[in-house]
């Protein structure tokens, strides 16, 4: 943060940050030429506030909290994104040798915290849209999306081991296989994976220098078309970015980001819709799941290829 609009710091700011804090840590390990650290976050906002450093490295809400809490007026302070890291709990082999089974039942835990989450903000949302509409320009992949869409236009059934099912059974016994810990693939799945439209968003996927964590396509009836990784579920139809895009006729839709304790990382999904060139009607929607640090941080360095 700083007292100026959207700064960009450099290695000879003078940056302040609290003593100890993960942010401080992170201050030090950079190698940062002018570094000043305050007890405490009141302490911390007086000195940006004297002018006595350029910027401050500091938790938002933290930082924000504290000059309420304070009385300390912060209303011509600017923030500026620098990172979305998960923060790290640190144990000492003697305890854990001590307590054999704390680990284990710690990260068990973890899911049971509060969502970490937030809305993206103004700029945030408008450099993941360039991001997710440069990324559906991908080579070829807006073909094959209206191909596989056409071809999936009119089926209500699917031929698995000699028998039809529905596509809302195939939604069940997706789920189910993905229930639990010992997750398993369906061959209905495994024939979605191997389509050519899912071979395309892998390739999507592998190209994107981490930018993009998963990304999947479902029809204007919700069902998945093809995806780089499998979903926990088949039909997205009674999801948000459904309702959305097919029945709001929004032209991009954006989640919240939060922190997923499988990933350990911080995602944010983006879904865009599509049209078929020929009869501008939107016949399917792309769902990009980017890393959020790594989609933001790295933004300014251009476009994903």
């Amino acid at each position: 943060m700083d007292t100026s609009i959207d700064p960009v710091p450099n290695l000879s700011d003078r940056i302040g940050s609290v003593l100890g804090s993960n942010e401080g840590s992170w201050l030090s390990q950079h190698r940062f030429e002018k570094t000043a650290f305050s007890s405490d976050m009141k302490s911390l906002i007086k000195v940006l506030l004297n002018k006595r450093v350029d910027y401050v490295l500091a938790d938002e809400a933290a930082f924000y909290q504290a000059a309420k809490e304070n009385d300390l007026s912060v209303e011509n302070v600017g923030s500026s994104f620098v990172r979305y890291v998960p923060l790290v709990a640190h144990f000492s082999y003697d305890f854990l040798a001590l307590n054999p089974t704390f680990l284990d039942e710690f990260n068990g835990r973890i899911d049971l915290c509060p969502a970490d989450e937030k809305q993206p903000t103004v700029t945030e949302k408008q450099r993941l849209a360039d991001l997710a509409m440069a990324f559906a320009s991908f080579e070829g992949l807006q073909d094959i999306i209206v191909k596989q869409a056409n071809e999936s236009s009119d089926r209500d059934h699917t031929a698995v081991t000699g028998k039809m099912i529905t596509r809302r059974q195939q939604d069940v016994a997706w789920i189910e296989a993905r229930q639990g810990q010992q997750k398993t693939l369906t061959p209905f799945m495994k024939s979605i994976l191997a389509n050519s439209l899912s071979k395309k968003l892998k390739q999507m996927e592998q190209k994107s220098q981490g930018k993009i964590s998963e990304v999947f396509v479902f029809d204007d009836q919700g069902y998945i078309l093809g995806l780089s990784q499998i979903t926990s579920d088949y039909w997205q139809g009674d999801e948000e970015k459904y309702r959305r895009i097919f029945d709001d006729s929004e032209p991009i839709n954006f989640s919240r980001i939060q922190f997923d304790s499988s990933a350990r990382k911080f995602l944010v999904s983006v879904t865009v819709p599509i049209f078929n060139p020929e009869t501008d009607r939107k016949i399917a929607a792309i769902t990009f799941g980017f890393d959020a640090d790594i989609s933001l941080r790295d933004y300014a360095e251009g476009m994903p290829f």
